[in-house]
């Protein structure tokens, strides 16, 4: 009644007591049912900090790389940038250091900013009103940075053990994503203001507010003979990346986006078909990516810088100047005024020549013509010059051990599951047997029963026919007499 115990749980806990006790005398602890019983507590908090700062480390990789992506104008390598403009939102999982560092040594073409259509016809003044007013990158949203498909677990009464973790994931691309938004608006912000600047304090002397915002003439030499990149049709400067294979035109943010195929068990080279390898982890390849022109194998790329420097360690692009007359913009008081009389003359002159070549910033528009196409055969992939695509994203190795040591746990689990099948099935027939047999066997006695039976009732039934004729033998005399 109420909470009062009845008869039988209050001996059921007697004997559940005197079991915990006897257990604790002789030495067992109770299991807890949560952890595992060969780790203790103190491992198991080890392991789970050793995750938790991995996932950490993970993260912060993640978020130098998002880092890195954004385009900044005091980042500028010969009127071009350190980061793609965002023709592509995807595959940009290339290795950013190496790629801004060669870019930074003049080995790949820098990241300019695409033209959406150009006209031969245009004047100087449109042309750089529509160059003034090209962003440092595409329009970005947080929607379009952190898309993930719906998680299935969201309609499920009962979420799985992944569930967690996805979502987990789902809210740190959402951050992410909000902060490469911001990241990206303080940078335009700040190019917007050092255009301002330099538009306010155009023709004035001494000017070192907005070095990094490019002249007109740097302008006007890069864009005014754009050529048109055949695989995204963007227009762009005429210095573009050869490929090696067959000399054809391609930008970097083309460039950085071919990479090889995942890995994948191998294919028949005649029927392109996959070969039957039984799910073997050893038998997974990665293929070296094509040359998206001739499909030639090891796709690289070589380039040739243009005729002048400016940006990283070069002068500013705000002091570029194409006319050769910026020579006269030297100050030569100070080495005249070094030369009293004549007998230094050719001193002053070398002098003259030496400061012009230090500081003059112009170049001659005609020598930028077909820069970088002189070359007329192909290149092997392991020459000094080319660039493959498996340069700027060096860890294809690992990606490649990771995917066949995941094949390998998937295959043992796979195994550990068909074995286990097997052992039940038979089981399950062992026991079919069984119980067949033992149904023979009682219907075997049954018969053998009846049969028994059959044979009793006859013999008791000779018998009586037996008596029947002896007491008819017996009382025949007596009727006689």
């Amino acid at each position: 009644m109420g909470n009062v115990p009845t008869r039988e749980e209050a001996s059921a806990g007697r004997r559940t007591s005197s079991f915990s006790y006897e257990h604790r005398a002789m030495g067992h602890r109770p299991s807890h049912p949560f952890s595992p019983p060969s780790m203790d507590g103190a491992s198991l908090r080890k392991k789970m900090k050793g995750k938790d700062k991995d996932r950490k480390e993970k993260r912060r990789l993640k978020e130098d790389h998002a880092y890195n992506l954004i385009v900044r104008h005091t980042e500028n390598v010969d009127g071009g940038f350190l980061a793609p403009y965002g023709t592509y939102r995807s595959n940009l999982d290339y290795d950013t250091k190496i790629v801004r560092n060669l870019i930074i040594d003049r080995r790949i073409a820098p990241f300019y900013t695409p033209l959406q259509d150009f006209e031969d016809d245009w004047s100087d003044e449109k042309l750089l009103e529509i160059l003034r007013s090209l962003p440092l990158h595409a329009p970005l949203t947080e929607d379009s940075l952190a898309l993930e498909p719906e998680d299935e677990d969201d309609h499920r009464l009962h979420s799985s053990n992944g569930s967690f973790r996805r979502k987990d994931n789902q809210k740190f691309k959402q951050t992410m994503a909000k902060k490469t938004v911001e990241w990206q608006q303080e940078a335009q912000r700040l190019q917007d203001r050092d255009r301002h600047i330099a538009k306010r304090s155009l023709g004035a002397v001494g000017n070192n507010i907005a070095l990094d915002i490019p002249s007109d003439d740097l302008l006007l030499l890069l864009y005014r003979r754009a050529s048109e990149c055949p695989i995204c049709f963007l227009y762009y400067p005429q210095f573009f990346n050869i490929s090696r294979c067959c000399i054809q035109p391609i930008c970097t943010e083309c460039f950085v986006q071919i990479k090889r195929l995942d890995p994948h068990p191998p294919h028949d080279e005649e029927g392109n078909e996959q070969l039957d390898t039984n799910g073997e982890p050893e038998t997974l390849i990665s293929e070296p990516a094509r040359c998206p022109f001739c499909a030639s194998i090891d796709f690289g790329i070589t380039y040739v810088p243009p005729p002048f420097r400016t940006g990283i360690n070069a002068i500013p692009p705000s002091d570029f100047r194409s006319a050769i007359t910026t020579i006269e913009e030297l100050d030569e008081n100070a080495i005249e005024d070094e030369a009293p009389d004549s007998s230094t003359t050719t001193i002053i002159t070398e002098s003259k020549s030496k400061a012009r070549a230090k500081k003059s910033y112009s170049i001659d528009p005609t020598v930028l013509l077909d820069q970088g196409r002189h070359r007329r055969n192909s290149l092997p992939p392991n020459s000094p010059s080319v660039i493959t695509t498996d340069t700027i994203r060096a860890d294809w190795v690992g990606k490649l051990a990771s995917a066949k040591s995941k094949l390998a746990r998937r295959s043992a689990t796979a195994s550990a599951i068909h074995a286990t099948s097997l052992i039940t099935e038979e089981e399950h027939i062992s026991n079919s047997q069984r119980r067949a047999l033992r149904a023979a066997r009682q219907n075997d006695e049954i018969h053998e029963l009846e049969e028994r039976m059959i044979e009793e009732a006859l013999r008791l039934s000779l018998m009586e026919n037996r008596d029947e004729v002896q007491r008819r033998r017996a009382s025949a005399p007596e009727s006689r007499t």
